[in-house]
């Protein structure tokens, strides 16, 4: 009977272990999802430009994702190509095209150079003739401005390791002192 209890306590904590790791890494993943919408209605739609940023920073590169909305059917509209401007004060820092394939959102992966005003400037198109545009003024705050999470997050990983490794251990361990 002794032996049954020590295996059953072995699980009942392993467990435990199993779904506090499993909750933990599910905000974090869910941490990634949030971020600024950027919209502007444009005649018949609305330019609907989502982002991973919660504020947008030089430390780390911002994922736009481009869509349109038609207004009155409020559904996602059809548009060929979009051109795609980032400008901070008169210089202009990217120009570019993107193409939205088989009815994927284009996107942009972008990293900001210095801090201060932008403007972010999208055009769509289909077969060639302009149907929306949407301009977005963006603060973006410098290196200095933002503390480095980077410790914070390796320290938090290696002590979530050391205490799922430790249980592992000590699980292990005490399953072979209840079999001998």
């Amino acid at each position: 009977m002794v032996l049954r209890e020590k295996v059953a306590s072995v699980q009942g904590f392993l467990f435990l272990l199993v779904v506090c790791t499993l909750f933990l890494a599910s905000h974090a993943v869910q941490a990634h999802g949030v971020g600024i919408e950027l919209t502007s209605q444009s005649g018949a739609f609305t330019v609907d430009i989502a982002t991973n940023a919660s504020e947008f920073s030089t430390r780390t590169p911002t994922l736009f994702d481009f869509s349109l909305l038609s207004i009155a059917e409020q559904a996602p509209a059809d548009f060929d190509t979009l051109w795609v401007q980032i400008k901070r004060g008169e210089h202009v820092e990217l120009v570019g095209t993107l193409s939205a394939l088989q009815k994927k959102k284009p996107t942009l992966l972008y990293r900001f150079s210095e801090a201060g005003e932008y403007t972010l400037r999208a055009l769509y198109y289909k077969k060639e003739e302009l149907i929306a545009e949407g301009s977005f003024s963006l603060e973006v705050s410098g290196d200095d401005e933002k503390k480095d999470t980077f410790p914070i997050i390796l320290i938090t990983g290696v002590l979530l390791g050391a205490f799922v490794g430790a249980g592992c251990v000590w699980g292990y361990v005490r399953f072979r002192i209840v079999q001998t």
